[in-house]
């Protein structure tokens, strides 16, 4: 969901309300897999560092890095593991699509997923399968010579340091 945060909206979108299996084909069950849709709120994540930018900074300030466990990113393989076992599931990961605000999220988690993943240990290993990411507003581009957020520049010690 994108910058509206619409998480229950976009859940409506996919399984109509009061639907049933035998008048709406309801993706989830046709194509046998299970939906999470996070809501990351105004409220706990109030501006686009805490949520298109993954939270990984104090203010925006790469100078300022927070600890991975209270990246937003971190969330993402947190709510996962935490559903893949109370469910009891068997699967190889997930899939993670972002649209808007959520594209620049998804795009952002891949370029950082690995060492957030790091940061929370064998009980929550990278199960990252696929990521799309529609419609991003802005980019994290492949680049040391743009400053985040917009690349990896002004990044290399203050990212590492930290894993």
């Amino acid at each position: 969901h994108g910058v509206k945060r619409d998480a229950e909206a976009e859940f409506r979108r996919i399984i109509p309300l009061g639907s049933s299996r035998n008048t709406h084909s309801l993706l989830p069950e046709t194509h046998n897999f299970v939906l999470l849709i996070p809501e990351f709120s105004n409220v706990l994540f109030p501006h686009r560092n805490a949520y298109n930018f993954g939270g990984m900074f104090e203010d925006e300030d790469p100078a300022r890095p927070r600890a991975r466990e209270r990246w937003a990113f971190s969330a993402i393989e947190s709510i996962f593991h935490a559903v893949e076992s109370a469910a009891k599931l068997r699967t190889s990961g997930f899939h993670l699509f972002g649209h808007s605000a959520g594209a620049q999220f998804v795009h952002r988690y891949v370029a950082f997923a690995n060492s957030s993943a790091r940061a929370c240990g064998a009980a929550c290993p990278h199960r990252l399968v696929r990521a799309i990411a529609a419609n991003a507003g802005s980019y994290t581009l492949p680049s040391f010579h743009e400053r985040f957020p917009f690349g990896f520049g002004g990044l290399e010690a203050r990212v590492s340091a930290h894993d």
